[in-house]
């Protein structure tokens, strides 16, 4: 192979490389640019707990017996402040666990 051809080999894979590496990064940017604005949008409410390597989001109202836990996923917002103004009421003088499975927006 004549010195030409492999200056011109090594230049296209230097190329790529630093294609491959602007991706990357740009890939990690994007991602943390999402992460913030997905905070700043929904805020927590409440704390986060660790269950065996998973987050889970809890928030307390009320204290005593019975407790009345209500898990949400992907629900609505309207539907999940709906059916949180109907618990409230039905549980004054008990103890109401509401949480949220992070990452299940």
């Amino acid at each position: 192979m004549q010195p030409h051809n492999k200056r011109r080999i090594r230049f296209v894979l230097k190329c790529f490389l630093l294609l491959l590496v602007l991706a990357v990064l740009a890939g990690i940017a994007y991602e943390q640019l999402g992460r913030r604005r997905h905070r700043e949008r929904f805020p927590q409410v409440g704390r986060s707990v660790d269950i065996g390597g998973r987050s889970l989001n809890i928030y307390c109202s009320g204290e005593g017996s019975p407790a009345v836990i209500l898990d949400y996923g992907r629900v609505r917002p309207r539907l999940r402040e709906f059916d949180l103004s109907k618990a409230d009421r039905a549980v004054r003088a008990g103890l109401l666990v509401r949480s949220r499975r992070l990452g299940l927006e």
